[in-house]
């Protein structure tokens, strides 16, 4: 990031305040939180049961939704984990966009902003990488069944609802990649970071509303209708309102140094004004 000629920042820079120092931390790999107080063990541990309760529940609830079939060949080796890759997929994309909502209500649940930063990288790179091992079972299945493969790669091969969900798939593919093209610059890579998470929301409302794993199950369709309206509320707050609506401040750029362990750049500011 260059260092602003004027030494000024424009006003409209998003509040530095104690829950944005978080992400400044994160960008040069400190810790924001005390290491005597312990407390970072107690957020860990609700990082941890969050993500472990999400899971469990989905799990629960899809095993409920298959009770019939769980015991039969059906299911397994293919189909069964296939659906359930995709279910957590959809889970833990909810949670990568919430992690980042930059609400204080919501931060001690995440350990702080820089480590909720850290936290949705990771989910959303698991979330991309279940959707992925969603497509490779499913292929694997209609192999196994002697179907047609080009139906579960190929747009419009046939005549069902798929051929959305495919074209889905490959959008969210090519964005996840150009997302870890640092290449890019900063604002038209945060344009596609907001792009993956739009896509994959509306990409998971398709496969909610088509027959099949989500719908045959009203509490699992339930959950996962919870699962999309938060993810969709926390995706609407931080890209249209927090921006809108968030505290603004003006700071002066007092230091500007070039990480050399990564394309990053640890800035230390000066507020000048008070809020807007």
């Amino acid at each position: 990031m260059s260092k602003p000629t004027d030494g000024e920042l424009l006003a409209g820079v998003e509040a530095l305040t104690p829950s944005h120092a978080f992400e400044r931390t994160a960008a040069s790999g400190e810790s924001a939180t005390d290491p005597e107080s312990g407390s970072s063990r107690i957020r860990l541990t609700r990082r941890a049961w969050l993500i472990a309760g999400t899971l469990a529940l989905t799990t629960a609830l899809w095993a409920a939704g298959r009770l019939d079939e769980l015991g039969g060949a059906g299911l397994w080796p293919w189909r069964g984990p296939s659906q359930l890759v995709m279910l957590w997929s959809a889970a833990l994309a909810s949670l990568a966009i919430l992690s980042v909502v930059r609400a204080r209500a919501l931060e001690p649940l995440f350990g702080g902003l820089d480590m909720a930063v850290r936290l949705h990288r990771k989910l959303g790179l698991a979330a991309l990488l279940l959707l992925a091992a969603h497509v490779a079972l499913l292929a694997a299945d209609a192999v196994a069944q002697g179907a047609s493969l080009a139906a579960i790669l190929v747009p419009f091969w046939s005549r069902d609802e798929r051929s959305i969900d495919i074209l889905a798939f490959y959008a969210l593919m090519a964005l996840g990649l150009l997302a870890y093209n640092r290449r890019i610059r900063h604002e038209r890579w945060l344009a596609l970071h907001r792009l993956i998470g739009l896509v994959f929301l509306f990409g998971t409302v398709h496969a909610a509303m088509q027959p099949g794993t989500i719908q045959l199950y009203e509490p699992l369709r339930t959950w996962i209708v919870m699962l999309l309206l938060v993810g969709a509320i926390a995706w609407i707050y931080r890209g249209r309102l927090f921006r809108r609506f968030g505290p603004r401040y003006r700071y002066q750029d007092r230091k500007s140094t070039r990480l050399n362990s990564s394309h990053m750049s640890d800035l230390v500011c000066r507020l000048l004004l008070e809020k807007k």
